[in-house]
């Protein structure tokens, strides 16, 4: 925990365990060679006529620096060009954490960042929720964690991207998982990792040149992957597996197709399966206003790391995830360039999820509920962008123009039947075989509701780019008018009605100065829109009296980003921002005084603060060091009570990844790590929650073709809620756990 008497403290303990590898070895020393020894090398296409502008270079820097991204527009850019924030985690970083989901990567690369829990992609940006995360740059449904078998970086884009991306979901930024490409070089991957409880993943690559010719060139990828293992609680397992692929085709030097995909079926059982103390003595110590009414938000005595809320007989939670995108590149004159992408998903999710709900008076009898769930969605996603590049007198203009679209169908149904309440203080089950004999709603009869939606988005934006003093100041501006629509089924009542239609327009502005080649300055305004439909709750817990209104997104931010080699030595990267966001009609849990809990909106969040983001690489001694830091210090406020902090915000974040490798000398092979991570109180609905500073260790030796490392994730072991929707739906931290990963690569 970060509290105001021991932020000092914390911080100066964090910044010597990142820096203690750094520090204890000689600068003296002969410089190294550049390379990680297991890392691995992005996919080699040197032998291309010509790259696309929408096509990010596979050439990078070693170590955790990453440079090239479109995230900052529809193009590939440098990161000190873009005005804006974008934090790239690259493949580097995320094989040192052993990071088999999007978050444990996240958790200690970026700042302003948080985790929302541990069993599907939700993370707070900037005190703002993001549900879903995006793939390859569109929004990816799904209700567990995003496979990282196939993915290559993750992007962090923080602030409002509907400009950039054509998808208005996320207001607070978003998260885009950046699939690996085929290599038009033969390599090969093949990954062995155990740990206890029966754990054990299993991964494999194989890329290559499959057709190598003057006019054609094919070049594949083919990814699998498997998951299995138990857990400390008996209701829960993990169950993976995994197929993927990828073909790149490139028809002479100016037209190519990239087609990547997978299918990814998930069977494991994870839920919110603890709930809390509901002490009296538990009173956050907040001095006035809204926060002293507060609560300490802890795990209940009772809720151990072993306990569950159900049989794991009882339960399951399937789910069946596909994606494919294919995508057109091609130049159409010498200063136009063409680019059309289309993706289809889709996801079917089946649950019976026994859970707990709120807790009795007494502090040990759990009310809990059996819900039957069944959810399938399909998504038709578009992009066309056509970029045109010219110069005027050493003005350079680059123009583009596009539009996107998607049209979804999903189903959702569900079931809550009212199961016994839990004595928690037992280890067994009485009541469990009377419930489930007696004819349940959702299991062999019609669900509670069942509702099918069909919402479509079509867009259309203009972008422009003006740079000039030979690029030292660059101008960019865009504007995307964005119109939603389609319907709504009760498939119950039978009722159709259509969504909203109208249009909405968001905007991106911004302004780079670069003061030198390697350092730039920059300012941003941005705004998204989001249409909300559907009603929320007013005076208690479900009654739906006042429909949704349009939330509403806005960012101001200024910043500094540098990527310099001060030395043959010493290289250093990162960017320092301070930004103000507000957002406004959020839809949040809420507790109503009769003590039942529903969803309202919220008229105006808003926050602002200063982050930064930081590297270097050091060649000392007989190899070199790699260092991530990054610091976060904000403030926010809901617009119910501005005394209170916005649901989720961290105000203070501290995080960091600090490696060895030698390569030279005895040790020649080695490579000692560390990732620490710890934050101040956030709130969750009428709770404060105290997330403990947590650490990860790792450790690999390679020679030839061969790797062997350690993880070590929460070296504390710390036991502390990682999610909290209510009393009795509640999520703790993971145990330590300590994983060995044989790997072998070609």
């Amino acid at each position: 925990m970060i509290n105001p008497t021991l932020v000092t403290v914390r911080r100066t303990a964090l910044a010597a365990a990142l820096l203690a590898l750094v520090s204890c070895l000689p600068l003296s020393a002969q410089t190294a060679a550049t390379g990680s020894p297991a890392a691995p090398r992005a996919a080699d296409n040197s032998d291309r006529i010509a790259l696309s502008p929408f096509l990010v270079s596979d050439d990078r820097q070693d170590g955790y620096v990453e440079q090239q991204t479109m995230a900052g527009s529809r193009s590939s850019k440098n990161v000190i060009e873009i005005p804006s924030s974008v934090v790239i985690v690259n493949r580097e970083a995320i094989d040192d954490l052993g990071a088999i989901t999007p978050v444990e990567a996240i958790n200690f690369g970026v700042s302003g960042v948080s985790q929302g829990t541990t069993y599907f992609d939700a993370v707070n940006i900037r005190g703002f929720g993001i549900s879903f995360f995006l793939r390859n740059g569109v929004t990816k449904t799904t209700f567990k964690t995003s496979p990282m078998y196939d993915v290559e970086r993750i992007e962090v884009i923080k602030g409002p991207a509907a400009m950039l991306l054509g998808n208005n979901v996320n207001l607070g930024g978003s998260v885009n998982l950046i699939s690996r490409r085929a290599s038009a070089t033969q390599s090969g991957d093949l990954q062995l990792t155990l740990a206890e409880n029966n754990y054990y993943r299993a991964a494999a690559t194989l890329s290559g040149p499959a057709v190598k010719s003057e006019d054609f060139k094919l070049n594949y990828r083919i990814t699998a992957g498997y998951l299995k293992g138990d857990r400390d609680k008996e209701i829960q397992n993990e169950d993976e597996r995994f197929i993927g692929g990828a073909v790149d085709m490139y028809f002479g030097s100016n037209t190519s197709i990239l087609v990547n995909g997978y299918v990814f079926q998930n069977d494991g059982y994870r839920y919110w399966d603890d709930f809390l103390d509901l002490s009296t003595a538990l009173v956050y110590p907040g001095a006035a206003g809204g926060k002293g009414a507060l609560r300490w938000g802890k795990l209940n005595p009772n809720s151990t790391r072993t306990f569950s809320p159900g049989r794991r007989k009882d339960v399951l939670w399937e789910n069946n995830d596909s994606y494919l995108d294919v995508t057109l590149l091609t130049k159409l004159t010498k200063n136009g360039n063409l680019r059309l992408f289309y993706s289809v998903t889709a996801l079917r999710d089946e649950r019976d999820i026994m859970r707990g709900i709120t807790l009795q008076t007494n502090n040990y009898m759990l009310n809990r509920q059996f819900l039957p769930f069944h959810f399938e969605q399909v998504d038709h996603n578009f992009q066309v962008d056509y970029l045109h590049q010219w110069e005027l007198k050493n003005v350079k203009f680059n123009t583009t123009l596009g539009g996107d679209g998607y049209n979804t169908n999903y189903r959702q149904a569900l079931s809550v039947n009212t199961a016994p309440a839990l004595d928690t203080r037992m280890t067994t089950f009485p009541d469990e075989n009377a419930f489930f004999a007696q004819p349940l709603s959702g299991v062999g009869s019609p669900f509670t509701t069942d509702n099918e939606q069909k919402p479509t988005q079509y867009t259309y934006y203009v972008q422009e780019d003006i740079s000039f003093w030979q690029d030292r100041v660059r101008l960019v501006g865009g504007l995307r008018w964005i119109t939603p629509g389609g319907t709504n089924r009760n498939r119950i009542t039978n009722v159709v009605s259509d969504r909203v239609n109208a249009t909405l327009r968001v905007h991106k502005y911004g302004v780079v100065v670069k003061v030198l080649p390697t350092v730039s300055v920059y300012y941003t305004n941005a705004i998204n829109i989001r249409q909300q439909v559907g009603f929320v709750d007013l005076n208690r817990g479900g009654d739906q009296l006042v429909p949704q209104k349009n939330a509403e997104g806005t960012l101001d931010e200024i910043g500094a980003k540098f990527n310099q080699k001060l030395s043959d030595r010493l290289s250093v990267f990162g960017t320092v921002a301070y930004y103000k966001m507000s957002l406004s009609n959020i839809r949040i849990n809420h507790q109503f005084p009769d003590g039942s809990f529903g969803q309202i909106q919220n008229a105006r969040d808003s926050s602002k603060g200063w982050e930064f983001d930081s590297g270097l690489r050091a060649n000392v001694g007989d190899g070199h060091a790699d260092v991530i830091f990054t610091y976060a210090n904000g403030t926010s406020a809901p617009a119910a009570d501005s005394t209170l902090l916005t649901d989720g915000f961290v105000p203070i974040k501290i995080s960091g990844i600090a490696k060895y490798t030698w390569t030279s000398g005895p040790l020649k092979g080695f490579m000692l790590g560390a990732a620490v991570m710890d934050q101040s109180d956030s709130r969750a609905g009428n709770y404060m929650i105290d997330r403990p500073l947590s650490g990860n260790a790792f450790a690999r030796y390679q020679w030839s073709r061969w790797a062997v490392q350690v993880n070590v994730e929460n070296l504390t072991n710390a036991r502390y809620i990682s999610g909290l929707i209510t009393q009795g739906l509640v999520e703790g931290s993971e145990p330590r756990q300590i994983r060995m990963d044989v790997r072998y690569r070609w």
